[in-house]
């Protein structure tokens, strides 16, 4: 009887054990890549925000102060307007795995839109890599991706 040429399940195993070992690191760094890029894109988002907050706040839209609060848990903050009695204009949330390390509240003044004192809002990922926003007095929003 004439063997047939063929794979034996031994060599199909070694087989899948290499491309295991090759491709579970790939996996894993694609991964944390993406986590990264999620909290980039959240920390860009809070920025475009606040700067909305800013020019509504110099523009004396709605003739009030706006600003950028926390909303109800660490994912989430909000546009707000009227600092005497605070309206929600518009909610936001941010990427899945990503939250503020501390509450936040920032008013722009009308006209101006200054604020009393520079802030600086931090958001971490699971991974425990941060992202800065930071709000000038005179309004100005930068980010720090670090």
């Amino acid at each position: 009887m004439k063997s047939s040429p063929a794979f034996t399940i031994v060599e199909i195993l070694i087989v899948f054990a290499i491309l295991g070992i090759i491709l579970i690191p790939a996996f894993s760094s694609y991964v944390r890549s993406r986590a990264n890029q999620d909290l980039q894109g959240s920390g860009e988002e809070l920025a475009n925000v606040l700067r909305i907050a800013h020019i509504f706040s110099r523009e004396l839209k709605d003739e009030v102060d706006w600003g950028v609060r926390q909303g109800s848990n660490e994912s989430t903050y909000e546009l707000v307007k009227d600092q005497a009695v605070p309206v929600v204009d518009k909610s936001y949330t941010l990427h899945q795995d990503i939250g503020f390390s501390s509450n936040f509240t920032i008013w722009f003044q009308k006209n101006d839109g200054f604020i009393p004192s520079q802030q600086t809002i931090i958001l971490q990922n699971k991974y425990s890599k941060v992202f800065k926003v930071t709000v000038l007095v005179t309004g100005v929003v930068e980010v720090h991706a670090l």
